[in-house]
């Protein structure tokens, strides 16, 4: 007696092109998951470097400066004025420094490495008055970068005076990822409309310009 082979369902069975195109679906959620995590990543390591406070941006840069195209250069003039300001540079005083990838030029840090960079800024005032100085002005630092013929701000810093600033002195922070080629100069422009003879930037180096290297050209 021969046995009857047992009825198949139709819609038991997945067509292989059905199973093909789930498959690609799959392979496609899955790229597109994996993308997604590493610009959410990287998002999150920029933010983290942007927002460090400034001590500890000059502790990264000051540790990779042997192995990473960096500088620290602190003001060698603490008098107000509108002028480009000019810097210390030199290794071994106070917490300036600059790599071999990088050379000074009358107020200018000139790039020898090209690559993406963070750059960092701070401005610092102190009153210098017998008694409380006025709080009625403001100071700005602009950064600078010269590219040929072409100068772009980089980077802007402002100090705006008020009822506390005889208490402590005030200041003013900035940092920003920017992309920079060989030949490229770094600049700082100061301007402000405080009395001289009341305000001057800090002594205790704590107005300063510098970058680090993070990664190759894009």
């Amino acid at each position: 007696m021969s046995s009857v082979p047992p009825s198949v369902n139709s819609g038991d069975v997945e067509s292989p092109g059905v199973s093909h195109t789930r498959c690609r679906s799959l392979d496609y959620c899955l790229v597109v998951s994996i993308t997604l995590l590493a610009l959410t990543v990287g998002a999150l390591c920029a933010l983290y470097i942007i927002w460090e406070k400034p001590l500890k941006v000059y502790s990264v840069g000051h540790q990779g400066d042997k192995q990473t195209a960096s500088a620290h250069l602190v003001a060698d003039n603490v008098v107000l004025d509108n002028v480009t300001l000019s810097w210390t540079h030199t290794a071994g005083v106070g917490s300036a420094y600059m790599s071999s990838d990088f050379r000074y030029d009358s107020g200018e840090l000139v790039v020898g490495r090209a690559g993406l960079y963070y750059v960092y800024s701070q401005l610092t005032l102190t009153c210098v008055a017998l008694r409380d100085c006025p709080v009625n002005g403001s100071a700005s630092l602009t950064a600078l970068k010269t590219s040929g013929d072409n100068r772009t701000p980089v980077l802007t810093l402002g100090v705006q005076l008020n009822n506390s600033s005889n208490l402590s002195p005030p200041t003013s922070f900035s940092g920003a990822l920017q992309q920079l080629s060989v030949g490229d100069r770094l600049s700082a422009r100061l301007w402000t409309d405080l009395p001289t003879e009341h305000w001057q930037m800090d002594q205790q180096e704590n107005t300063f310009l510098g970058l680090f290297w993070v990664s190759g050209a894009l």
